[in-house]
Order: structure tokens, then sequence, then C-alpha cells
């Protein structure tokens, strides 16, 4: 959520130092940053999910 609003402020601010069209392109660079970064957070989670699977089979495999 914080990220949407960051993202409306700046295009907001470049509304009011450039123009309409200037905003546009400056919101649409910002959403397409914030879906990498959302894809990259969402690649994290599942490597550490992985890890955690992967360390729970070992501990149960030495304990075995």
């Amino acid at each position: 959520m914080h990220l949407l609003v960051g993202i409306n402020l700046k295009a907001c601010n470049h509304f009011r130092l450039y123009n309409g069209k200037a905003a546009e392109a400056e919101r649409d660079d910002l959403r397409a940053r914030a879906r990498d970064l959302e894809a990259e957070a969402a690649a994290r989670d599942r490597d550490a999910r992985l890890g955690e699977e992967r360390a729970e089979a070992l501990a149960a495999a030495l304990h075995a």
C-alpha cells in the first residue's frame, strides 16, 4: 500500500512541475519498477520457503 501512495505522490509532483503527459510517463515507469520489485520479493519469499522445506527434510532424514 505504501508503494502505491509513493507512486501517486511522485506522479502528482511530476504533474505540478511539468505536465500531464510527463506525469503519466513517470507513473507508468514507477508502476513497472513496482511490479519488478514485487516480483523480486515474491521470488525471495519462494526461495526462502524452499530453503526451509529443504532444511526440514534434511533434519527429518538425519533423525530417521
